[in-house]
């Protein structure tokens, strides 16, 4: 928190739980004299769409607090050096879709590498699930992307 806090660059920060995840995310930074916007899974895409130009526009707006799916989201036009995943799903597929979301080709570069950071709940059915997929080397994307999806 107080590294977000002390740099002033923007992070997002996901939770896959509706509410309580951002409620507890959200009280975090307010403690910590973070300023942020939360952008909860169902609004409207032209609501999102002005939280996404406020947070860009706003410099002393570090953080984006969010629960929506990632790929209703577009950062492509705001350089974000942080990325955090809360209490994440087993499945890799939003961490992959993130990482095409922040992978630009031709012309377009990053002024800052953007750093991932992945937490997960200990203890639960999706850890052990994700627990699983390691052992049998499914969380590796190229592996998982050119099974077949009988063999799957």
């Amino acid at each position: 928190m107080l590294n977000i806090k002390e740099n002033g660059k923007k992070v997002l920060v996901f939770s896959q739980y509706e509410k309580l995840g951002l409620k507890k995310i959200s009280e975090l930074f307010l403690d910590n004299d973070i300023k942020y916007l939360i952008a909860p899974n169902g609004i409207s895409a032209e609501e999102l769409k002005q939280l996404l130009l406020k947070f860009n526009q706003q410099k002393d707006i570090v953080a984006f607090i969010s629960d929506a799916k990632t790929l209703r989201l577009k950062f492509s036009d705001i350089d974000v050096p942080y990325v955090i995943n809360f209490d994440q799903w087993w499945s890799p597929m939003p961490n992959w879709e993130l990482e095409d979301m922040f992978s630009k080709t031709g012309d377009e570069v990053f002024n800052e590498s953007v750093s991932v950071l992945n937490y997960y709940s200990a203890g639960t059915l999706d850890t052990k699930v994700r627990e699983m997929l390691l052992e049998g080397d499914l969380m590796n994307r190229n592996i998982f992307e050119l099974m077949a999806a009988k063999a799957l």
